[in-house]
């Protein structure tokens, strides 16, 4: 199937951070080259050319395809064509998600609107399917075990696509692929609503006349509450956009002969199943539960010292009561020694050592072409090597520093450090999953399999081997990753106690976040099941009852307003649809790895270069539960 990886835009990334501050919009006039590089995307107008020069080097494609070439193979050529959409379509997905600029994200939007809908007009191209399909025999001589495991994905995602139905089904395949991609732009538009006040709770709790966030960290209990009920109020725009999502994803699951949405997403996951993702997670859940119970009557009993009258944790509580909680427990890192630690440039430089240790990759930095970015601080890092193929984004929401100071040394949180090596794990298993045919490289996968490589990387940044009773009872090995990755340019490395309290703090209570993560994945899988999505759809229950439905009796002693909404506000619905529980087969699997290969020495790189055998669907689940207990 031709296909249009927005995982590697929507989760690798490699472009962020330092530099070259925009003095002022240019003019096409003004740009050496334009966005990436490309010479045609100098403005907005070039998306419309670059749309239509995709469209003239898809014709003699296939014109190739059907005729067949003694150069390339067929699944080579089909390899080609997926490239050459690929290309514009990521590139367009990304500029409409991250440019500063409205005109060039409405022109990339429009862009990848018209990119699709090719790109699902070629997915149900009967010719191109059964030239494809043929060539297995008609050129068996010529093709290898890659070019065999490529030819059968291919066919496989143009039969999911319904290239098999008759003409009419087929059109109507084409038109639910636009209506899903419409409905998903709308509902992600509307996750990051600001939300007004009214004059009165503006008053009473002292707040903005706007909520940007759910989180409050007032010491009043009520002004918590009102914020975090007031954000995660159901909408109805929202619950329309999410109605009409649904209703197109169910309908194209029926058309091409699947039994819901639910069960078409899990072809070559690793579960292998909607029951079997299902299963997973309840039984995560269930196994889960009773250490998330514990880590709640610890907070039940942080509320009680801040609050006599309340006896009952609640859902806007848990933020707050968690920070006074590792406050108390842990103690707190002093802000200097974080803010000269804990900075972009370090963390960079960081991951930088390990992918040098581990690989043998390096990165250096280069400052971008006029034009080939947008506005703003950029920092451009290109792997030394032959292999530079790739182009790979980060996006960082980050406060400039006063004075002019160097992006570089902005301070982060321990959460961004965290998530920056994870994002970065994409780009390296894009750098270095390489194969002969773009389509199967990298993280061009399935979605359960793309996120392993980069939440291993969480646990290098970690190196968790921090025991839960005391933060200091670890050894100077257990941190020597920490230690070399938070080190400034003059060789000065954060204090190991320091490091082990920053690691402790981070990883308290992690029961009741896996678990609230497993309700959230719970939710997503079963909004798009068979029995669920109907009720949905036709209007018997509201997405916001079949949340609190599985929250209530995932934790059912946590507190919360019936009508609070958080997946009105859950990006991960578009990009992940019934896949969110990748996440957490990613953590379990990357326990295992770590576990087996790195925990002992974190720069094994003996295990890097023999490659490590991952476990099939059949016995994952047995082996994956006991390793998301031992993260915690």
């Amino acid at each position: 199937m031709i296909s249009s990886s927005r995982r590697l835009f929507a989760s690798s990334i490699l472009s962020t951070a330092r530099g070259l501050i925009g003095k002022g919009k240019q003019t096409g006039q003004d740009k050496v080259t334009g966005l990436f590089g490309n010479d045609l995307l100098k403005t907005a107008q070039g998306f419309a050319a670059l749309t239509e020069q995709v469209k003239a080097k898809c014709g003699p494609l296939l014109e190739r395809i059907e005729k067949g070439d003694k150069e390339r193979t067929r699944v080579q050529l089909v390899d080609d064509l997926s490239n050459e959409l690929c290309i514009a379509a990521d590139l367009a997905e990304c500029v409409r998600n991250l440019h500063s600029e409205p005109e060039m994200a409405k022109a990339a939007e429009m862009a990848i609107r018209e990119l699709y809908t090719l790109l699902e007009t070629l997915n149900t191209y009967q010719p191109l399917y059964e030239n494809l399909k043929l060539s297995k025999e008609t050129e068996k001589e010529r093709l290898n075990e890659v070019d065999l495991r490529t030819l059968d994905l291919l066919v496989e995602e143009f039969e999911q696509s319904g290239v098999h139905l008759p003409d009419k089904e087929r059109e109507e395949f084409v038109k639910i692929s636009g209506e899903i991609f419409d409905a998903g732009v709308t509902f992600e538009s509307g996750c990051d609503r600001n939300v007004e006040v009214g004059k009165s709770e503006k008053a009473t709790f002292k707040l903005d006349s706007r909520l940007v966030s759910p989180v409050s960290h007032s010491s009043s209990r009520d002004k918590r509450k009102y914020v975090y009920n007031q954000f995660m109020k159901h909408s109805d725009e929202q619950e329309s956009s999410l109605r009409k999502l649904i209703t197109a994803r169910h309908s194209l699951a029926k058309l091409t002969g699947f039994e819901s949405y639910a069960h078409r997403s899990q072809k070559n996951s690793l579960l292998g199943s909607y029951e079997n993702a299902h299963d997973f997670l309840w039984g995560l859940i269930q196994r889960i539960r009773p250490s998330a119970e514990r880590e709640l009557a610890v907070l039940s009993d942080v509320l009680h010292q801040c609050d006599h009258k309340s006896t009952r944790v609640g859902e806007w509580d848990l933020f707050y009561l968690t920070e006074m909680y590792k406050k108390s427990a842990f103690g707190s890192v002093p802000s200097s020694v974080l803010t000269q630690f804990v900075t972009l440039g370090n963390v960079l430089r960081g991951f930088g050592r390990i992918t040098q240790s581990l690989y043998g990759v390096t990165f250096e930095q280069r400052i971008p072409l006029s034009g080939e970015m947008w506005e703003g601080a950029i920092l451009k890092l290109l792997e030394t090597g032959i292999w530079q193929s790739p182009v790979i984004v980060l996006s960082l929401n980050l406060i400039p520093q006063p004075n002019g100071a160097s992006i570089s040394s902005i301070p982060i949180t321990m959460k961004a450090a965290e998530n920056i090596f994870h994002e970065l794990g994409h780009a390296m298993h894009s750098f270095l999953g390489r194969t002969i045919h773009q389509h199967v490289s990298g993280t061009r996968c399935p979605t359960d399999h793309a996120e392993i490589p980069s939440t291993l990387m969480e646990y290098f940044f970690y190196d968790i081997n921090v025991t839960k009773s005391s933060p200091f009872s670890c050894s100077l090995h257990s941190l020597k990753v920490m230690q070399k990755t938070l080190c400034t340019t003059d060789g000065k490395s954060i204090d190991i106690k320091d490091a082990a309290t920053v690691i402790a703090s981070e990883n308290a209570l992690s029961s009741l976040n896996i678990v609230h993560q497993a309700s959230y994945a719970l939710f997503d899988l079963e909004l798009h099941s068979p029995q669920v999505s109907e009720s949905f759809i036709n209007g018997k229950v509201s997405s916001t009852q079949i949340l609190n439905r599985i929250l209530s009796r995932a934790l059912p002693n946590v507190e919360r307003d019936e009508w609070t909404a958080y997946q009105h506000r859950f990006h991960h619905l578009i990009p992940y649809g019934s896949k969110y529980y990748s996440y957490l087969v990613a953590k379990a699997s990357a326990s295992l790895i770590w576990r087996n290969h790195f925990h002992a020495d974190p720069y094994n790189r003996e295990a890097v270069s023999t490659g490590i055998e991952y476990p099939r669907c059949q016995c994952l689940i047995r082996l994956v539960l006991p390793h998301l207990e031992y993260m915690l």
